[in-house]
């Protein structure tokens, strides 16, 4: 058996699945010929601070009201990718509506920031996609969101109690001044959040059996 994160193995052991002894940990991947800067260089944020949100399922759970909460934050444009559920106010989110993935690339590139407050995500593909595009995730801890960003050393973190008075200022504080810093872990690591690795790990699982 492969699992997806260490959520996905945790869920498995909640339910009682006993899982075989031969088992591996085995993250996704983003295409690497589509998801990935064309330049590695960056200038420092200067104004106002662009987050890219995407979902393209309307599920409560992928975040859409702290979405639109923190597009209220002054200072912030928020860009989203994807389908928009109905009967919550999108506020002052630019909704860029289903994209193809070189045009999301493109979009995610143009970031400072990959805004990703989905809950309970095993192994989110989007948020590796952001990722390959060198876009430093703010991401909700839940799920396998923070295995995939490293526990904080690819992305910013946060909690649900974040979004109470004066949380959001903190957060997006904290992400201006780290920026640089995140990006460039996420560079230098690059490969982690390709296919290529990705696959490369599934046939060694193969070839062990």
């Amino acid at each position: 058996i492969v699992f997806q994160s260490n959520f996905s193995k945790d869920i498995f052991e909640k339910r009682g699945v006993i899982a075989p002894h031969k088992q591996s940990m085995i993250t996704n991947g983003a295409d690497e010929n589509i998801f990935f800067p064309k330049n590695l260089c960056k200038s420092p944020i200067d104004g106002e601070l662009v987050l890219i949100s995407s979902s393209w399922s309307t599920n409560s759970l992928k975040g859409f009201k702290e979405i639109a909460i923190i597009s209220e934050e002054e200072g912030v444009r928020v860009r989203h990718i994807g389908r928009w559920p109905s009967g919550i106010s999108s506020s002052n989110v630019a909704r860029l509506g289903v994209m193809g993935p070189r045009e999301m690339a493109t979009t995610l590139e143009q970031g400072d920031f990959f805004f990703f407050p989905s809950r309970n995500e095993a192994c989110s593909n989007v948020l590796y996609e952001a990722l390959a595009c060198a876009l430093p995730p703010i991401y909700l801890e839940s799920g396998g969101n923070s295995q995939i960003c490293g526990n904080g050393k690819y992305g910013i973190p946060f909690r649900e109690a974040d979004f109470e008075k004066g949380g959001l200022e903190q957060l997006l504080s904290k992400a201006r001044e780290q920026h640089d810093y995140i990006r460039s872990n996420i560079v230098e690591d690059l490969d982690r959040f390709t296919f290529k690795r990705c696959y490369e790990e599934y046939l060694r699982f193969f070839e062990s059996m």
